[in-house]
């Protein structure tokens, strides 16, 4: 599962109860180059963020150093080069600090009413 904040961070969660060990690769990690290793807590979820830039980007979880698992809660999925599925992640610019604030002008209007004899 990944949940994107407004400052362009991103919650990535998996539940693998039985690993020992899981991390987020990607190409913003430079895939096995560096990976960033995942917080168990102790129901078994698996949790790291990360803090990216407006972009698309591809990543899945490494578990134990074998298995390559997708996640499909993400934006999407697709095959990678080698064919293997990898998950897909959109971080828009209305999420992160590029983002050109929003400014409101506040306009207050009064409405009266007159009444007029005849």
């Amino acid at each position: 599962m990944v949940t994107s904040g407004k400052d362009g961070s991103a919650q990535f969660a998996v539940y693998l109860p039985n690993a020992s060990k899981v991390e987020l690769i990607g190409d913003f990690t430079e895939w096995c180059e560096r990976p960033r290793t995942l917080r168990r807590d102790e129901n078994g979820w698996w949790r790291g963020s990360e803090s990216l830039p407006t972009g698309d980007y591809q990543f899945c979880y490494l578990v134990d150093g074998v298995a390559r698992i997708p996640d499909f809660a993400a934006s999407g999925i697709c095959r990678n080069q080698e064919g293997g599925w990898v998950s897909q992640l959109r971080i828009d610019a209305a999420d992160t600090k590029e983002a050109a604030p929003k400014k409101v002008k506040r306009v207050r209007t009064t409405t009266r009413t007159r009444r007029v004899s005849a």
